[in-house]
């Protein structure tokens, strides 16, 4: 059967993999699971996000819930109303950094933090044995719309830090959920900005939903023309942010993160939680300042339940994701452009200066093909395989795939929670090694996808 929950959440293709039919089952499996209690929903700009609240409220009320819809705004501006406003639960309907064509539905509890995978395969179990809980006509749930508690969470965010200077910078919310709440934290923050693709559209007209290189060609040449301090794009549920320097660089997330985590352990020892897929950069940051860098597996939830367990400092992603759990434990990608502005504030540096003492380490990145039903057994011949080639190994961790770090770098191996393919990853000290350990790793893979064991 195929797997209801990826790593994040439901995701799919509108009216294709992800049906009204989906999302209203998914909603009454969801009622069915927490009995009953208020429910918060939002939902970013794509075009089928009405339909997908139409649907998914549908099944809410006929499990008994009460449904108080947020309207159009960010993932984590959801999930903190979520806590805030008492709910037993909150969804957010969204496809994040997907294009338009996608849509999906992220489910998070009432502390804010995501659902994780034991409560995920539960409504997957209700959904799949049709085992819902259909209330009588008079335990039916409530809806109504509650718009103006945005105004919450803008006022939240605004009130994080006081900055010693006036920011100039220019953002780029990609005309999705962040459109009209950034230019407002921005204002409040007393910034002078400029706001490009703010338009809210379920089309992203403006650019690509995933902030990268290539879509943010416009954002890069505004910042560096205007001669602005910095420039920040969001996806389109503002779960993620990328940062632009002063010269008109996409700065790297990975030394962003590095340079980041490194200011925080300088101010407040601890730890910081990251993936398994994260930079030796970040541990060398980390490590120098006197901190503890925990790595868990791919996904936000997995970060925020490990930070709440180790009660660390900060975790996050090289996507952008970024956790700071002193304000809330969902990834946030506008408190996280602010607090990353005024660290390098603190620093009294600009942008690209504050990540310049950050060593770069080549980072690449394959897959290979691999029907779902065979993941596990290739797993489990790469893991017999892995220890021939590798004889120097000097740590193996396999809370998300098989990942063997060396005196020289790493090699990752894991099955994808959402395709079939298993991804493959290595970073070493230079280049060559990187590629020596990404073409043993797929070749092992294409072995023991075949069942061969040499």
């Amino acid at each position: 059967m195929k797997r209801l929950f990826g790593t994040s959440g439901i995701r799919g293709i509108s009216n294709k993999d992800l049906t009204p039919l989906l999302a209203m089952e998914v909603g009454l499996a969801a009622a069915t699971e927490s009995e009953n209690g208020k429910v918060l929903i939002a939902y970013d700009t794509r075009t089928s996000s009405q339909m997908f609240l139409h649907a998914i409220t549908a099944g809410l009320l006929s499990g008994g819930a009460n449904v108080e819809v947020i309207g159009l705004t960010t993932t984590p501006a959801l999930a903190y109303l979520t806590k805030i406003l008492k709910a037993k639960f909150g969804i957010m309907l969204t496809a994040s950094h997907n294009p338009p064509e996608y849509n999906g539905i992220k489910l998070f509890d009432n502390e804010g933090i995501a659902y994780n995978e034991v409560r995920e395969n539960r409504i997957a179990d209700i959904l799949h044995s049709k085992n819902f809980r259909f209330v009588d006509w008079d335990k039916i749930g409530t809806s109504n719309y509650i718009e103006h508690e945005i105004d919450r969470y803008i006022e939240f965010i605004s009130n994080t830090v006081d900055f010693d200077k006036s920011w100039q910078v220019a953002i780029d919310p990609g005309c999705g959920a962040s459109s009209n709440i950034a230019p407002a934290i921005f204002e409040k923050l007393n910034f002078k900005f400029i706001s490009i693709n703010s338009q809210p559209s379920g089309f992203f007209m403006g650019r690509p939903s995933e902030p990268s290189k290539a879509s943010l060609t416009d954002l890069s040449l505004i910042t560096k023309k205007l001669g602005f301090d910095a420039g920040i794009a969001y996806d389109g549920d503002a779960d993620r942010m990328a940062i632009i320097d002063e010269k008109g660089n996409l700065v790297s997330m990975d030394k962003a993160l590095a340079a980041y985590s490194s200011h925080l352990i300088e101010k407040e020892k601890g730890c910081i939680v990251v993936p398994i897929d994260t930079s030796m950069c970040v541990d060398e940051a980390v490590q120098e300042k006197g901190g503890k860098v925990l790595r868990t597996g791919i996904g936000d939830v997995k970060v925020a339940e490990v930070i709440k367990k180790n009660k660390a400092i900060f975790g996050g992603e090289v996507s952008g994701a970024w956790i700071n759990p002193k304000f809330h434990l969902c990834p946030d990608g506008i408190l996280s452009s602010i607090l990353f502005l005024k660290a390098v504030e603190e620093k009294q540096r600009s942008v690209s200066s504050f990540i310049s003492e950050i060593n770069t380490y080549p980072i690449l990145r394959t897959k290979v093909n691999c029907p779902n039903k065979s993941k596990q057994k290739t797993m489990k011949l790469v893991n017999k395989m892995i220890k021939k080639e590798f004889p120097n190994i000097k740590e193996i961790q396999t809370m998300d795939g098989l990942r063997i770090s060396t005196e020289s770098g790493w090699l990752l191996i894991r099955p994808s929670g959402t395709e079939p393919i298993i991804r493959i990853v290595s970073e070493a000290n230079n280049m060559k090694t990187a590629k020596e350990y990404l073409e043993i790793g797929e070749q092992i893979v294409k072995k023991a996808s075949k069942g061969k064991k040499k």
